[in-house]
């Protein structure tokens, strides 16, 4: 058992930095293709460009009303969710810069 949770842990972690290795290489690369920030997620939720909304642990403890409100119009834009750790340096990184980002659909001006 401690085995096979270990081995999800993992996966999990694994999953996790691939998600937000691609966040940062699209900021790097075509900034475009993602934003982050507060006001900027919330900006591209309400104008429906958010495919896939990241949320850092922290942001969410420190910003429950917020996160609540992000998930909301991610559920009306058919936009998903991803809550993301500390625990990596790609975690930390990104809580760095907000802690709050998204893949975008299209470019929000």
């Amino acid at each position: 058992v401690e085995k096979a949770q270990s081995a999800l842990e993992k996966e999990e972690i694994t999953k996790e930095k691939q998600i937000l290795n691609g966040f940062f290489t699209s900021l790097a690369r075509d900034r475009e293709k993602v934003s982050y920030g507060e006001t900027a997620v919330r900006k591209a939720l309400a104008v429906g460009a958010a495919d896939k909304i990241l949320i850092s642990e922290d942001f969410a403890e420190e910003n429950p009303e917020t996160v609540a409100e992000f998930k909301i119009k991610a559920r009306e834009i058919s936009a998903e969710v991803i809550f993301v750790s500390i625990q990596t340096d790609e975690g930390r990184s990104f809580k760095n810069i907000g802690g709050v980002g998204a893949f975008l659909r299209f470019a929000v001006h």
